[in-house]
């Protein structure tokens, strides 16, 4: 198993990450009584946790390396599914199973930049969590681009695309009831 190695300018840089952050008023999204760590201090630990979760990459031969079927292929697989019922009871198939195939959509999608849409992805997911304005594209712009770490690297499509699809479903929803507890 290969272990995370961060840049000499790591910190640094999640440095200004925090800066960026607490430009846009700082929010914590922890109840009072997981409170053990300053506010600064948790944001600082899971800033420098996105930048790992950026920079990871699992090599090709691990057995923990997901297999590349495209969206595309999936996509193609639920509408065949849906245009011949008969191929679908072969497959055992439902109906509401063939059509969530059909609807299937790529995350980064097929040529885009997978890195930068993973620093788009963790930048909206630091302003919504610890933020009280919440994503901005502008701000998105400013943090993953820190998390890229290319000198004026251009992340406005990341972004765009990232805000687009995670506002319609937010991450960060705090009042979300506990497992078992009465609806």
């Amino acid at each position: 198993m290969s272990s995370i190695s961060r840049p000499n300018d790591a910190d640094d840089l999640v440095d200004r990450i925090v800066r960026e952050l607490k430009a846009r008023d700082f929010n914590d999204p922890r109840k009072r009584d997981d409170r053990a760590l300053s506010l600064k201090d948790y944001v600082v630990a899971e800033v420098g946790r996105s930048f790992d979760r950026v920079r990871l990459t699992i090599p090709d031969d691990h057995p923990l390396k997901p297999s590349r079927v495209t969206a595309a292929a999936l996509r193609q697989q639920g509408k065949l599914w849906l245009r011949w019922p008969w191929l679908r009871q072969l497959a055992g198939v439902s109906g509401l199973w063939a059509k969530i195939f059909s609807k299937t959509r790529q995350e980064p999608p097929e040529g885009a930049d997978e890195f930068k849409h993973r620093c788009a992805d963790e930048s909206f997911f630091l302003l919504e969590t610890f933020t009280v304005k919440g994503p901005t594209l502008n701000a998105m712009q400013a943090i993953s681009g820190l998390l890229h770490g290319e000198q004026g690297e251009d992340m406005e499509r990341a972004c765009k695309r990232v805000l687009r699809d995670r506002r319609s479903v937010p991450r960060n929803n705090p009042d979300i009831p506990p497992l078992g507890a009465p609806f």
